[in-house]
């Protein structure tokens, strides 16, 4: 399909570099200033898909926790990159006070760009790219985030919006799905006229609507129109690569996790070949690579999932690392574990949301620090069998582990611009002794002449081994 395929930009290392340098200054001044939405959590330092699905998780499990209907719209924009419209990146740029000479580089990086199309050794005519952002570009990410920056302002009060560069979902939740259907109808409505004043457009076969809800009762399907198109409704639906379904019983991505991890121990089968197959080492890092990251994406939220449910992925874990060991069937699964080094998933599971939200303490400007840190409605789970979100399954770990979180500090964007850095002062005067045949002292009355004349400075010093394929370093401060 002619649709499917998009133009690469072909650009110098010259130009990469250039672009790298005004990418950095430019999100300097977005970060620090503030100016990004705090629900866009792509591109950006500190901050990942996995924001984004705990958000989400922990807003539909409050809901079930009283009694009310979630409906979501998970959307999708027909070819993002390619229809952002140039003028209005510099509209709003104007409008963010940006002057000067960047908005000139920005003008001139995005106009005149020409393609050609190459089928076998033939190459058509050149044309001009009127709309979109380059694609390939290091600056493309931002500027495309600028542009679809503003599409959260013109949500209704009362919704929960997220946004990955161009993943947008809305949710709503109310007591009684009449209500929620209104109010749903009304936030698409308002996001459907700023897209189309904007120059973007939504796929309407490709949005797709769900309505989350644990009670028995059997419920009319939600009716909401996009650009008078009815929103296809639907019983499940991925989200930033997890599969969610109407009772967050997390199954169906648990069903989807086995297949695709089946298919990846089919290689790990192929190059593990007991005649000319790789070696122990590499077929476990293929298996950590291959197979352990899909386990280890989005198990953050798929981990509240029942016993049940979470033992089907057992058996993957289990056969891989019996594959890349060459073990038996018949291995104990602890001896594979002491082998491969490796832990339980159910232990991996914890170690990894205990990171997370660990990560997470050092940004309070997060949108998921609140669902995390602050969880409302924490009574009502007391009282009831619902799973509970994140924020209220992981303290237990924490105090398991005797870890406070009290002392974590955060993490802020630096106060000196990137283009007021200094060139740094290096001094290689050691250099010049070669260090096979100077005695130790010499080094040391050279080190100490160094020192002498650096005083008031502060002193930090550095090391590093390598034993066999294994690296460690250490870093001592003298304050």
């Amino acid at each position: 399909d002619p649709n499917n395929y998009r133009p690469i930009a072909l650009t110098s290392c010259l130009c990469k570099t250039m672009e790298r340098m005004v990418n950095n200054r430019l999100m300097w001044v977005l970060e620090s200033k503030g100016l990004l939405a705090s629900e866009q959590c792509g591109f950006r330092k500190n901050r990942s898909t996995a924001d984004h699905l705990v958000r989400f998780d922990s807003y539909i499990r409050n809901a079930f926790a009283k009694k009310e209907h979630v409906l979501a719209i998970f959307f999708d924009l027909e070819k993002a990159y390619d229809t952002t419209w140039k003028h209005g990146i510099l509209s709003d740029l104007y409008d963010l006070d940006f002057r000067g000479h960047l908005p000139t580089f920005i003008d001139g990086f995005l106009s005149h760009r020409l393609f050609q199309v190459r089928a076998g050794s033939t190459l058509s005519d050149t044309y001009e790219q009127e709309m979109g952002v380059p694609q390939g570009s290091i600056l493309s990410p931002v500027l495309f985030s600028l542009k679809i920056n503003n599409i959260v302002k013109s949500v209704l009060k009362g919704s929960e919006a997220s946004l990955f560069v161009d993943d947008f979902a809305l949710c709503i939740r109310a007591k009684f799905l009449p209500h929620a259907q209104r109010l749903m109808q009304l936030c698409v409505n308002s996001v459907q006229d700023w897209i189309s004043n904007n120059g973007f457009k939504f796929s309407t076969s490709k949005t797709v609507c769900m309505h989350f809800c644990n009670q028995r009762n059997h419920f009319a399907e939600p009716s909401i129109l996009l650009d008078k198109t009815p929103i296809k409704v639907v019983s499940e639906a991925k989200f930033l690569g997890v599969v969610f379904d109407r009772t967050l019983s997390y199954s169906s991505h648990v069903n989807y996790l086995k297949t695709n991890c089946l298919k990846a121990l089919d290689i790990l089968k192929v190059v593990g070949h007991t005649d000319w197959g790789a070696d122990q080492k590499t077929l476990l890092c293929l298996y950590r690579a291959l197979v352990r990251s899909k386990l280890d994406y989005g198990c953050i939220v798929y981990g509240a999932a029942s016993n049940n449910i979470l033992k089907k992925l057992d058996p993957i874990h289990h056969q891989g690392l019996r594959i890349a060991l060459g073990a038996f069937r018949t291995s104990p699964v602890t001896s594979l574990y002491a082998k491969a080094q490796e832990m339980s998933l159910k232990n991996r599971r914890k170690k990894l949301s205990m990171n997370y939200v660990l990560k997470l303490k050092t940004c309070p400007d997060n949108p998921a620090y609140s669902c995390v840190f602050e969880p409302p409605n924490s009574k009502l789970f007391e009282k009831s069998r619902l799973t509970p979100p994140l924020g209220l399954r992981i303290p237990p770990l924490f105090e398991d582990s005797k870890i406070d979180l009290d002392v974590v500090d955060d993490t802020t964007v630096s106060d000196t611009p990137p283009w007021s850095q200094s060139e740094p002062q290096i001094c290689l005067s050691l250099t010049k002794y070669k260090k096979d045949t100077t005695n130790p002292e010499v080094y040391k009355q050279a080190f100490l002449e160094i020192t002498s004349r650096h005083q008031n400075y502060v002193q930090i010093f550095t090391d590093g081994s390598k034993v066999d394929e294994k690296v460690a370093a250490a870093a001592v401060s003298s304050v």
